[in-house]
């Protein structure tokens, strides 16, 4: 009489798969808002990049045009330029025939609402941070709820009943704070780039500026 080998045993889920799946729906809304924001730190990393907010070729060609005294031109090249230090100093330029001081004033403007438009790629992003421990707040009370009410249903239910309620409730928990904690570094990070780069900005435009102003 032949004899089969028993069937192979389910491989036991690893801690990959644990993660990934062991959360539940609110788990996979946790891993969508990390793949949201790593995106997001990717768009936000390559905008703020120093070479292309305060690109030296840029301004090379607007100190030249100063220096020749040829304020009209140096809006105009400013105006058509990428990067902001560009439309910082022409918004800077366009005041400088009511004096030095109005020409800082609007530049000052421009230089704000620039920081401002950038800032908003880094909120985003700080926005996830600070959402997926809050989903993984969520999904722990959701698990603590499933078991007290398998404890309820069941008076005295075995470990492995519980299981799958604590389980939700830990896992999102980890998946909240695997996407949370390096998102606000990355945020942070980024906030820090950008602060330095608009301080160099417009520290360049005020020196423009005041030599347009000579």
């Amino acid at each position: 009489m032949l004899s089969f080998p028993p069937p192979p045993a389910a491989a036991e889920p690893g801690a990959a798969d644990l993660v990934i799946h062991g959360g539940g729906t609110i788990g996979y809304v946790i891993i969508a808002c990390s793949i949201v924001g790593v995106g997001l730190v990717i768009d936000a990393a390559m905008a703020l990049r120093r070479s292309r907010l305060f690109p030296p070729d840029v301004t090379a060609v607007l100190e030249e045009r100063i220096s020749r005294r040829d304020i009209a031109g140096a809006v105009d090249a400013a105006k058509q330029s990428p990067g902001v230090l560009a439309p910082i100093l022409a918004a800077g330029l366009e005041r400088a025939d009511r004096g030095l001081a109005s020409a800082e004033e609007a530049a000052s403007a421009a230089a704000e609402e620039a920081t401002l438009r950038l800032s908003g790629r880094i909120g985003w992003i700080a926005l996830i941070a600070t959402t997926a421990p809050l989903l993984g707040l969520y999904g722990t009370v959701w698990g603590m709820m499933e078991a007290f009410a398998t404890i309820e249903k069941l008076a005295a239910p075995r470990p492995a009943e519980l299981a799958e309620g604590i389980k939700v409730a830990l896992v999102t928990t980890f998946q909240g704070l695997t996407v949370a904690i390096p998102l606000s570094a990355a945020a942070y990070a980024l906030k820090s780039r950008l602060a330095a780069v608009m301080l160099d900005v417009t520290a360049k435009v005020g020196s423009l500026l005041g030599r347009a102003a000579d």
